[in-house]
């Protein structure tokens, strides 16, 4: 099967790892159709080339047959949460109709990209994105710290229970050792 890729880079502003491939023409494979064929080109590649970063598994592939207008995403754990197979449809309706209305592959490409890069978060999350979680973590410290000075304070109690204690059992013991 010869194919060639069209693209790779970043996605969006959250630097999806991302590459496109566009076959001519699928080779039948078994009983499989030409999608089904498309969706394991779209998955081999996405593990065979290591598309994404290990740490974060951000990797699409994006397959597209010009004869069998088979369109697949392929998608590693933290891209999917995004592509759903709703989207994935949405993906390759739009790059259908764009190849029909002008018979221009990259074009069709392009629109399939776009689409999907509306699916993907656009930006960093920035510091103060994180409140909700500094906001959890504060009242978990406050928390752990109150539960910290009660102990502290109950640990002082008695020590000091028990040396104000003491002394007033020698001295009654002492006194009741001298009176017999």
């Amino acid at each position: 099967m010869q194919y060639q890729q069209f693209a790779y880079g970043s996605t969006a502003q959250e630097l999806w790892s991302a590459a496109s491939v566009v076959v001519k023409q699928l080779k039948p494979v078994n009983d499989l159709s030409n999608q089904q064929v498309a969706n394991a080109v779209a998955e081999r590649l996405l593990h065979r080339f290591g598309l994404g970063h290990r740490e974060c598994e951000d990797g699409i592939v994006l397959v597209y047959s010009v004869d069998s207008q088979a369109v697949s995403v392929a998608a590693k754990s933290a891209a999917k949460k995004y592509l759903t197979s709703s989207v994935i449809n949405q993906v390759a309706t739009s790059m259908r109709e764009e190849f029909a209305e002008t018979s221009d592959v990259g074009a069709a490409l392009i629109r399939g990209i776009d689409a999907i890069n509306a699916e993907l978060p656009t930006g960093l999350k920035k510091w103060y994105d994180y409140w909700p979680e500094a906001l959890m973590i504060l009242v978990a410290l406050a928390v752990i710290g109150f539960i910290a000075l009660q102990i502290g304070a109950v640990a002082m109690a008695q020590k000091l229970a028990a040396h104000y204690a003491a002394p007033s059992d020698l001295a009654s013991s002492s006194a009741t050792g001298q009176n017999e």
